[in-house]
């Protein structure tokens, strides 16, 4: 640098004027052009799985399918031959080619290594499923199993029957196409059709597997939902007053004569759900009239009820016409009219679900029970029926609640009577404590307060001995839940009719208990309608499902 000269003077138009100086763009050096995307290509060399272009998932049925594939092969056949064309319908070689096809394609799929293995003449992988099978490939190609039979009388597909995977849509096809052959036969049926022809891996697995997906079998063989037993309702283990908390239900008819006429009664009872009470009224027929009349009898002699259960007016649908009237009776504007003025709460339980009132239903067979052994054949008037039930009422409130002891010295068991009358109904009366004579007012006093105690007392021996009895009530049902979901497709039980006329609904709601469990669905029919149904009644379809 020291000896050039620009380094020390410059260029030399510097000397000269600046309007002299050459004209130039400077560029500055922090101009960048525009960011621009390079795309990278990368390639890469994978090995693809080759896919059968036979169509085993466009089918259902095995039958179907091969013949399918034969008329295929009559179409390549007919392409390729134009002067030897083949017409009308398929010959069994054909089908049977059909067949062969479809099986080759399903064991180069299930079994390449094993394959290629016995192609070369190698020995088959440890690993391989087939390895102890002693397989060997025959005319067609075809894996078939070794054996020791082969001097055996049998067929050749019997003593080397063909190998076949456990996982393959064409395998489902070949097993449910013979299960329906053998008219929808069971499993080991099915099995032993298929050990004729086919060695199935794990084949009592596949064929079980298969059979529960069987929509026709599901229908005659599904079981009815299950679910826990659900805890006793608040209204039957707290403390209340007789009748405050009652159950309804109608019994009958029965035939009375009047004026040598025959002529048909009913019979209404009330049941407290908490001292399992009855009260028995006898009515001439089903009018509206009469059913008020005896509900308002029950009333002024028991007390205003609280709470009031009884079956849906739809449980008698299929009962008998007069039935039917007279559930229509509940529903009268008057009746509930009445109901509403008195603060009267009136339930009613699912439809077709009789076990979910079992607290008045169990009384009713008591007294059906009574009837028949004490009436027989007999007929009798309408009064003298009106007692027989007074005094049947009297017996049935007089049965023992708790434990019956074999010692005199315990105390006599708790009947529904003693919260009525603070005794049995039926106990013979005892000489009276109290001097004769007008009664005095400490007399009534004392009089008063002992019974008093005894309501106490009858009372915490109800808690104590009566409910403790309900604990072990149920302990030998099992609890097992099998719960229904939403949109389940479900049979719906029907008591007079086969299974095969049962209707099909869709579960579009489920109703749940205050334990939090399912207790009755809302179904909808194929109609549109929807009904309510316990889950008991209802048989879920899993073989949809599966």
């Amino acid at each position: 640098l020291t000896s050039t000269r620009i380094w020390w003077q410059g260029p030399s138009w510097l000397t000269e004027p600046r309007a002299n100086w050459p004209r130039s763009e400077i560029v500055s050096g922090d101009t960048t052009g525009d960011e621009e995307r390079k795309p990278v290509h990368v390639h890469s060399v994978t090995q693809g799985v080759e896919e059968s272009v036979l169509p085993f998932k466009r089918y259902s049925s095995v039958f179907k399918l091969v013949r399918v594939v034969a008329w295929m092969h009559r179409y390549l056949y007919d392409s390729r031959h134009p002067t030897e064309r083949r017409n009308g319908y398929l010959t069994a070689e054909e089908t049977n080619n059909a067949q062969i096809c479809l099986i080759k394609d399903v064991q180069r799929d299930a079994f390449p290594e094993e394959l290629q293995c016995i192609r070369r003449s190698a020995r088959i992988p440890n690993a391989s499923p087939i390895r102890d099978l002693n397989v060997f490939l025959d005319d067609h190609g075809i894996l078939r199993v070794g054996g020791r039979l082969k001097y055996a009388e049998l067929s050749y597909n019997a003593k080397h029957p063909i190998v076949l995977p456990a996982s393959h849509r064409f395998i489902e096809l070949l097993v449910d196409g013979t299960h329906r052959r053998l008219l929808h036969a069971g499993p080991l049926e099915t099995l032993t059709e298929l050990r004729e022809q086919f060695w199935i891996m794990k084949g009592r697995q596949v064929v079980k597997r298969v059979l529960k997906k069987c929509v026709t079998c599901d229908r005659l063989n599904c079981r009815a939902a299950t679910e826990a037993v659900a805890p006793l309702p608040p209204e039957r283990v707290t403390q209340a007053l007789p009748f405050e908390v009652t159950g309804i239900d109608f019994a009958g008819p029965l035939n009375t004569k009047d004026q040598g006429k025959n002529k048909k009664s009913y019979i209404l009872l009330f049941t407290c759900a908490v001292t399992r009470a009855i009260h028995l009224e006898l009515v001439t027929d089903m009018s509206a009239s009469n059913f008020f009349k005896a509900f308002r009898r029950f009333v002024a002699r028991r007390g205003v009820c609280r709470v009031i259960f009884s079956d849906n007016a739809k449980t008698f649908q299929r009962a008998s016409r007069d039935l039917r009237k007279m559930w229509k009776t509940i529903r009268r504007e008057e009746l509930q009219r009445y109901f509403a003025d008195h603060r009267i709460q009136w339930n009613f339980i699912a439809e077709r679900a009789p076990w979910w009132g079992g607290f008045w239903e169990r009384l009713v067979r008591s007294v059906k029970s009574s009837l028949k052994k004490v009436l027989g054949n007999s007929y009798c008037n309408f009064e003298e029926l009106a007692t027989v039930l007074t005094e049947i009422e009297a017996v049935i409130n007089s049965r023992p609640l708790t434990y019956v002891y074999a010692e005199a010295t315990e105390p006599e068991p708790l009947t529904p009577s003693h919260f009525l009358v603070g005794k049995r109904l039926t106990s013979l009366p005892t000489v009276s404590s109290f001097a004769s004579g007008p009664p005095r007012s400490d007399n009534l006093d004392s009089s008063w307060r002992y019974r008093q105690r005894m309501a106490d007392h009858f009372w915490r021996r109800w808690q104590k001995e009566y409910l403790n009895s309900l604990r072990t009530a149920h302990f030998n049902i099992p609890t097992a839940s099998n719960a229904i979901k939403k949109g389940t497709l479900v049979l719906i039980y029907e008591h007079l009719l086969p299974r095969q006329l049962w209707k099909m609904g869709e579960v579009i709601e489920l109703l749940v208990g205050r334990d939090g469990r399912t207790r009755a669905c809302m179904v909808r029919l194929p109609s549109g309608t929807v009904v309510r149904r316990p889950v008991q009644l209802l048989y879920p379809l899993k073989s949809l499902y599966e």
